[in-house]
């Protein structure tokens, strides 16, 4: 994947040294004065990225290559314009269901576990919006279907501010039997967003504490919605209450409503069944 910008690119270099799963970051192009002159000055988390790799302090060195250019040459290797003086280039991580039912095996019962399911969201510029309020709230993980766009992709990484790198993105190939499972394993009620009228739940209704320790929200494709074996797979259909005036939001603002409004009335009990 590639990465753009100078605070873009300083998350990405905080995130590649925090874990075991951490990113595989490969090259990183700066300007001099982004990587040597305040405020940027990523030459100050590089060498704490250095010092974290090497237990000789006095010969640390980052794991990935640092390049040093002007705006021209930067854009030339890169293939198109950079102007916020920074690029870097790292390794996708692949995370599939393998990965969450590890994920979910290592986690103590008792731990809040928040999820953000997306069903065939098709635009970068969405998929990175809804990464970033992902971060946001807390979010976990995310699960995507495999007709999800990439969220790797340039400009999703961009318009998510760097936060995928803060996020466990996973990519399932069947997201009905994932929240089928989720429900069955460890009590994960599922919420589907959607605009029908005559939803199980509207936000605005829900009390404080009525909302588990574990959930998912689940958004779906622009135009056409949640699919229906997607639908039939949550536990509750929940709606936001809008003026009458207004049929729907987009999806990126719709996210970051239902993810404040979840957790807000988030409660230490259960008291929705995951049915």
């Amino acid at each position: 994947f590639i990465a753009e910008g100078t605070e873009t690119v300083r998350l990405l270099i905080q995130s590649a040294s925090k874990s075991e799963d951490a990113l595989t970051v490969k090259s990183i192009f700066v300007k001099p004065a982004t990587l040597f002159d305040p405020p940027v000055q990523l030459l100050t988390d590089i060498l704490n990225v250095s010092e974290k790799n090497s237990e000789d302090t006095t010969t640390s060195r980052p794991p990935f290559h640092v390049l040093i250019g002007d705006e021209q040459a930067i854009s030339a290797v890169a293939g198109f314009p950079i102007s916020r003086g920074a690029l870097a280039c790292g390794v996708v991580p692949r995370r599939d269901e393998t990965w969450l039912t590890s994920l979910l095996s290592q986690r103590d019962q008792s731990q809040q576990l928040r999820l953000l399911a997306l069903d065939g969201i098709c635009d970068s510029c969405n998929m990175g919006s809804m990464i970033r309020c992902a971060a946001a709230f807390g979010i976990d993980a995310m699960i995507l279907s495999s007709d999800c766009c990439d969220a790797w992709y340039r400009r999703s990484v961009r318009v998510s501010m760097g936060y995928i790198f803060c996020v466990p993105v996973i990519r399932v190939n069947d997201l009905a039997g994932i929240l089928v499972h989720l429900r069955e394993a460890v009590s994960c009620v599922s919420f589907a967003a959607v605009i029908d009228p005559d939803a199980d739940l509207v936000l605005e209704n829900m009390s404080r504490g009525e909302v588990p320790r574990s959930w998912c929200c689940v958004m779906g494709n622009e135009g056409n919605g949640i699919s229906k074996s997607v639908v039939r797979a949550c536990c509750y259909r929940l709606r936001i209450g809008m003026s009458d005036i207004v049929d729907s939001l987009s999806v990126p603002i719709a996210t970051g409503i239902l993810l404040h409004g979840l957790r807000e009335r988030e409660s230490q009990d259960f008291k929705i069944d995951a049915r």
